[in-house]
């Protein structure tokens, strides 16, 4: 797959786009995701830090994919890790949105961006 080309491309956010690409490429097109588990949980360990609403919204949507592809057993990974990536997305967004001086634009983006990730997950 071409997308892995940029795996080492040298800026960060390239490297992030490639591998959102690749993840749901290989889960919709390939209906397999195993062995993505530990680069999974480092992009979301990684886009938790972000301010950008788009990197979150991104974030939120690939925990989403993980949630389905766990239920139909195409992704190694446990509920708990999920539900923890979950809620390391919403309490960035939650920080994201108590910052002083948050304009309403912006607070409409980080609230719409945190909606994927919004249910429950029980």
């Amino acid at each position: 797959m071409k997308l892995r080309l940029f795996r080492q491309h040298h800026s960060v956010r390239i490297q992030r786009r490639a591998f959102y690409e690749e993840f749901v490429a290989c889960l919709r097109g390939l209906e397999n995701v195993r062995g993505f588990t530990d680069r999974l949980q480092h992009y979301i360990a990684e886009i938790a830090k972000s301010d950008d609403p788009s990197e979150l919204e991104d974030g939120s949507i690939l925990v989403t994919y993980s949630v389905g592809a766990f239920s139909h057993d195409l992704l190694d990974v446990e509920m708990d890790a999920v539900a923890g990536w979950r809620n390391l997305l919403l309490a960035r967004i939650d920080e994201l949105l108590n910052a002083p001086g948050v304009a309403p634009g912006r607070m409409c983006s980080l609230i719409l961006e945190g909606v994927p990730v919004l249910a429950r997950m029980d």
